[in-house]
């Protein structure tokens, strides 16, 4: 006889009802600290979207579409998974009743919801920008040479077309195997079933046979993307469509959603017939089909192409060229003969000043690297990267270069917190100089220059130097706090930021 010892059953549930207690509030915290983090990069992500140039409008424009692409997602998969583990607790409650056991209790509705959740989430990664893409495409006015189609179809429609597709062709995969799984757990993973007795309980067939053949049914459909596809393959070394893929696949595909249709009749007639070896060797004309179809391919690749490659692929490699002639708009190019060439002369060279006075003889790293020794001016400023712009210079458009003077907060003297923080907030200014123009020491010459901004075009003003958004000042810093100023130009002079960008505290 078993003795229990009822204290130590009082002491075991007190224990699991204080661990209940401690669990929930744990979960609850869990739960607000990762919606805490999503809505501060939200909010993070909108404020530098709108200091940019006021672009939080298109962050909200992907953000609906993408919600709106997982809800959608979601919601189908969801009741895909609902149905097909419906159809399936039926089942086992008939298979159960012919064994005289009571009906399963294994769920169907939030195995369906959670499932349907990660097809929300692999729908929203991409849908969305498929489907604005779609909503906003356009023509390009030029057809592809296999299909006659616009080639915008295949930059905005297809991809969209394509995406649909590929959601409805995963979710059929995903129903069939939910249902070959929820059937292996509830019934041998709990009753230990003879499998002799599962495979031909008629029920359990059916369903299967329902799943496979709407997995054929969605598959009619990729047939019209793999044709198009071979405008993706590879003939000789260049992107599109080759005499095999012309003359063989092509046929194939076309032929191929008919097969499946009657492949797909056939398995249901004799399903109906209760046939089920016919109608699993129905099903078997659709692998085998493809099968031969390859062993084709290769045998006509191998024996007819590769002896007379240049002949036979000569004219789509030149749809290559010229396709590609027209998207980089090669084709518009003109053929001029240009008379002999003559000595050039000092004249010549005047009467194509804009010509020369445009000629860049600066070397860009270079010119950084005399920045940083020239201009830095402090041991905590330096130069990152630099822009050719045009800028009218005394009366006179001129091609120049910019550089912006930068905080490095690895060249602060003292990288404590407040200095990192509070205090070496900012760059100051830039430097301009010609690119074509040499100091008779061999350095730049200068437009803008110093902390000082002295300049040779007094036309030339800054008049707000202060760099807190660059290329190095892209850390966090805070202003405007009590009682410490920034430290500004020179490092001798403090100052208060008074701008309105930033997040208030």
């Amino acid at each position: 006889m078993d003795i229990i010892d009822l204290e130590e059953l009082k002491r075991g549930r007190e224990v699991n009802r204080k661990f209940r207690m401690f669990l929930v509030p744990a979960a609850i915290v869990v739960v607000i600290l990762i919606l805490a983090n999503i809505v501060k990069n939200f909010y993070l992500e909108i404020i530098q979207l709108d200091e940019i140039g006021g672009l939080s409008s298109v962050f909200w424009v992907n953000i609906g579409w993408k919600a709106a692409s997982f809800i959608a997602g979601w919601a189908v998969s969801a009741f895909a998974l609902f149905i097909t583990g419906f159809f399936a607790r039926r089942g086992i409650h008939a298979f159960r009743r012919s064994q005289d056991l009571e009906p399963s209790k294994v769920p169907v509705v939030l195995p369906a919801i959670a499932l349907g959740f990660i097809g929300g989430l692999l729908v929203s990664q991409d849908f969305y920008i498929k489907a604005l893409a779609f909503l906003n495409s356009t023509a390009f006015g030029n057809v592809d040479p296999i299909f006659g189609q616009d080639i915008g179809y295949y930059v905005f429609i297809r991809p969209f077309y394509i995406s649909i597709y590929s959601f409805f062709s995963g979710l059929s995969v995903l129903v069939f195997f939910y249902a070959i799984a929820y059937y292996l757990i509830v019934l041998i993973g709990r009753d230990q079933f003879a499998i002799n007795e599962l495979i031909h309980n008629q029920k359990l067939i059916a369903h299967n046979v329902i799943n496979i053949a709407l997995f054929i049914a969605v598959r009619i459909f990729s047939y019209r993307f793999t044709r198009e596809g071979l405008l993706y393959s590879t003939v000789v070394n260049t992107v599109g469509a080759s005499y095999t893929d012309v003359n063989v696949l092509l046929p194939y595909y076309r032929i191929a959603p008919f097969l499946l249709v009657a492949v797909l009749a056939a398995g249901i007639f004799f399903f109906l017939r209760r046939n089920i070896k016919l109608t699993l060797a129905s099903f078997a004309v659709y692998p085998l089909a493809f099968i031969i179809t390859m062993l084709i391919v290769t045998a006509v690749q191998f024996f007819i192409v590769s002896p007379n490659e240049y002949s036979l692929e000569k004219p789509y490699i030149e749809n290559n060229m010229k396709y590609t002639r027209e998207a980089f708009e090669l084709d518009k190019a003109r053929q001029y003969v240009f008379p002999e060439k003559k000595l050039v002369t000092p004249e010549v060279v005047e009467r194509n000043r804009d010509v020369v006075d445009n000629i860049r003889i600066i070397d860009i790293p270079s010119t950084i690297r005399n920045n940083i020794q020239l201009q830095s001016n402090t041991n905590f400023y330096s130069f990152y990267d630099g822009d050719i712009l045009n800028y009218e210079i005394n009366g006179k458009e001129t091609p120049v270069f910019i550089s912006a003077r930068e905080v490095d907060q690895n060249r602060i003297p003292d990288k404590s917190y407040i200095n990192t923080t509070f205090r070496y907030t900012h760059g100051y200014g830039i430097v301009m100089n010609s690119i074509n123009e040499l100091t008779s020491q061999g350095q730049v010459e200068y437009i803008l220059s110093g902390l000082m901004l002295r300049t040779t075009d007094p036309s030339l003003v800054i008049k707000q130097p202060r760099i807190y958004y660059g290329e190095l000042t892209n850390g966090r810093v805070i202003v405007g706090a009590g009682g410490i100023d920034e430290i500004d130009s020179d490092g001798n002079v403090n100052y208060r930021y008074t701008g309105s960008g930033g997040i208030p505290m």
